[in-house]
């Protein structure tokens, strides 16, 4: 049935909740996932960190496979029979069982491939991932169409509370790999049953071939997308596995983690907003061009600082939050911040041409990087840990001027505007970052780490926030104002 004009205030009321309740979801679930990570960092060695991030690898990939764009097959029908939603459950659990046989049966032959024998029982292990989260797709999406982004972020939240907070336990007592193993499993089958109780469906025991031909066919598309989107993330880790010490790769998954954060933090709020923002912007024959440099602008001037910053106290900040023996990761973590321009540039014209109907341009983009990636990783690889993450921003930085052309000509973003908008931010960032390194190496020894750390995290959110406030006064006073806004609703 229709949405009639009636009906429009109450769906814009449920979806500005949805968001909201999404949001607070997504912040939960990073912030809590982090800090039990940093937890589990100190209890466990990097050897241990890099094997599980191998396995966590092949998992992950197979996952969306796994998912095969069913969820969003259900999500996109306008009417949702009983039967479509029936077919869809039993297709999933069949193929995420199928793919869960296969990839238990190749373990053995990953752990000779990769020389760890270690990896074949926890692959095994993990790969019932892929079966339970079969389970519980269905009735997730189920959930998503009822607009009950409540329930399924308040479930998020204790799932990964309680799989963590085991996970310490176990790690507390010296079950080393099989502590994080333990969490990704408890976090799965809790999610999955706490989703099917709140859904109240009961999948009946029948299954359509048309309905599967559809799903099929809806699914593949979604599917080849999130594929590649995976590939690109992950598949730097796995190659690194093939030449390096699992150690390194417990480096590489750590200072990800930390790129992740700031992510979550300054990145995936506006990105959530700003392909909604700009297919409207589209259809009403508006400026996308000017929504994509607002969103540009504004997480910009969040990211930069975050990334120029990070890199400037990583010598202090990975060892007083994760130990002395993650420094190795200290200089991967400078080098991937390098990554800081085209990582928040793309973010939103990556949008845009999709907004525009252009999604072949977004696949070439993907299919470019995957192949550039795997190209300069093996390249690397053989040559040591600080090559991978040098091959990494390599690889960015040579794919990012297609994507660059393909948005001017085809969206109508210009380049030369883009970096008018990110001039001020990036250069107070730089300089801050500058001005914290100086004053590290001023005061290095002479303080605590951890006061260090702090004193020189304060320094330099006073520095760039007199830069801004210098150079773009008009958008300060707009942050602080909305900032003063929301306090007082406190």
């Amino acid at each position: 049935m229709l949405k009639t004009k009636d009906d429009a205030p109450g769906l814009e009321r449920r979806s500005v909740t949805s968001a909201l309740w999404s949001a607070v979801g997504g912040y939960g679930n990073v912030f809590l996932s982090f800090a039990v990570f940093l937890i589990l960092a100190r209890l466990l060695t990097p050897d241990e960190f890099g094997l599980v991030a191998i396995a966590t690898v092949f998992v992950d990939i197979i996952l969306v496979i796994a998912r095969g764009g069913l969820p969003e097959a259900v999500l996109q029908r306008p009417q949702l029979e009983e039967d479509y939603a029936d077919t869809a459950f039993w297709f999933s659990l069949a193929w995420g069982g199928a793919l869960c046989a296969l990839l238990a049966a190749a373990a053995p032959l990953l752990a000779v491939l990769f020389g760890l024998a270690e990896l074949g029982p926890v692959l095994m292990a993990l790969s019932a991932v892929l079966f339970i989260m079969g389970a519980g797709s269905i009735h997730e999406a189920r959930l998503q169409r009822e607009f009950a982004f409540r329930k399924l972020a308040m479930r998020a939240i204790f799932s990964n509370m309680a799989a963590g907070a085991i996970a310490i336990i176990l790690a507390l007592q010296g079950w080393g790999v099989w502590a994080m193993v333990a969490q990704r499993l408890i976090a799965s089958i809790v999610t999955t049953v706490l989703n099917w109780l709140a859904s109240g469906w009961v999948p009946r025991r029948r299954f359509l071939r048309h309905y599967a031909a559809d799903q099929w066919r809806f699914g593949s598309r979604i599917f080849s997308a999130s594929f590649l989107l995976a590939m690109n993330l992950r598949l730097q880790e796995l190659i690194a596995a093939m030449f390096l010490t699992p150690a390194a790769v417990g480096y590489i998954r750590l200072c990800w983690r930390c790129i992740d954060l700031v992510s979550q933090f300054a990145v995936i709020p506006f990105g959530s907003v700003a392909m909604a923002t700009y297919s409207q912007a589209h259809a009403q024959k508006g400026s996308v061009e000017e929504a994509c440099l607002g969103f540009i602008r504004f997480s910009g001037l969040l990211a930069f600082p975050c990334f120029a910053g990070m890199a400037a106290v990583a010598p202090l900040f990975i060892p007083v939050l994760f130990g002395e023996n993650w420094k190795p990761a200290v200089p991967v973590l400078q080098i991937l911040c390098l990554i800081a321009i085209p990582f928040v540039v793309e973010s939103f014209t990556w949008g845009v041409l999709a907004a525009i109907k252009r999604p072949e341009l977004n696949l070439k983009i993907s299919i470019l990087q995957l192949l550039a990636g795997i190209g300069l990783s093996f390249l690397a690889a053989p040559f040591g840990l600080y090559p991978v993450a040098w091959a990494h921003v390599a690889k960015v930085y040579g794919v990012w001027p297609l994507g660059i052309v393909y948005t001017q000509r085809h969206g109508g973003v210009e380049f030369g505007k883009i970096i008018k908008v990110v001039a001020i931010p990036l250069g107070a960032s730089i300089i801050m970052g500058a001005s914290v390194c100086v004053a590290g190496l001023m005061i290095d020894g002479h303080w605590p780490p951890a006061v260090s750390l702090a004193a020189l995290v304060a320094m330099g959110v006073c520095v760039y926030a007199a830069l801004i406030y210098a150079g773009m006064p008009t958008v300060a006073r707009t942050c602080v104002g909305e900032l003063r806004k929301i306090l007082s609703r406190g």
